[in-house]
């Protein structure tokens, strides 16, 4: 099976390569570090360019980066050889990446000097709007706690979803929010909302299990 997966992936990445050599036109690039729950790191490269009119987009490489140190000069290295592999290091016109440290190292170790680097800007977005929230900070943690406690107790959460029922309103899992993405900050607070009318009966039903009433 090893074997298979191997040829299979090989002819696959034969033929991309074969499609970017036929591309005429400037290709963009975004680049990610993502890490899996397992603690593998892996570096995201995806290409992107125009052709009559349409846009395309392609994930070129998903390299295993966990052997090596994040630092802006290794990524440079790997994103170098990705783009020398596949031929397309002249083809480049800019990359797009977020405000990490390492990216602002990154760029200036590329050896092909003439690629501009673009800011993300979801990024950017995330972090003005994090500041902002910053302000109302309080209210948000105390809600996030709250549905911490909710979502990962089997009881809580089992009396969530029979108070949901009884108020006629769709069983939900509790959301929490990432860091990295402020949409995810709305979705929660709106999801809270949407459940309010069993907030009482939540605060009740925790106060009441941490006193040991009954």
């Amino acid at each position: 099976m090893t074997r298979f997966v191997k040829k299979e992936f090989e002819a696959a990445y034969s033929e991309v390569k074969r499609n970017f050599t036929a591309i005429d036109s400037k290709i963009s690039l975004t680049i990610d570090c993502w890490t899996s729950s397992s603690m593998k790191a892996f570096f995201g490269v995806t290409a992107h360019w125009i052709s009559n009119w349409t846009m395309y987009e392609c994930t070129i490489d998903f390299a295993d980066i966990s052997d090596i140190s994040h630092t802006g000069v290794n990524l440079a290295n790997v994103l170098v050889r990705i783009m020398e592999d596949l031929g397309v290091q002249r083809k480049v016109l800019a990359i797009v990446a977020d405000n990490v440290s390492n990216n602002d190292t990154l760029f200036p170790n590329i050896q092909h000097a003439h690629i501009e680097q673009v800011r993300c800007f979801g990024h950017v977005l995330n972090l003005v709007v994090q500041d902002a929230l910053g302000h109302i900070s309080e209210s948000i943690t105390c809600l996030r706690e709250l549905l911490k406690k909710v979502k990962y107790s089997p009881q809580k959460l089992d009396m969530l979803m029979k108070l949901c029922s009884s108020s006629d309103i769709s069983q939900v899992k509790p959301l929490l929010d990432i860091s990295t993405r402020w949409s995810s900050i709305y979705a929660m607070i709106n999801q809270a909302i949407d459940i309010r009318k069993v907030s009482f009966f939540l605060f009740l039903f925790r106060y009441l299990s941490e006193e040991n009433i009954y």
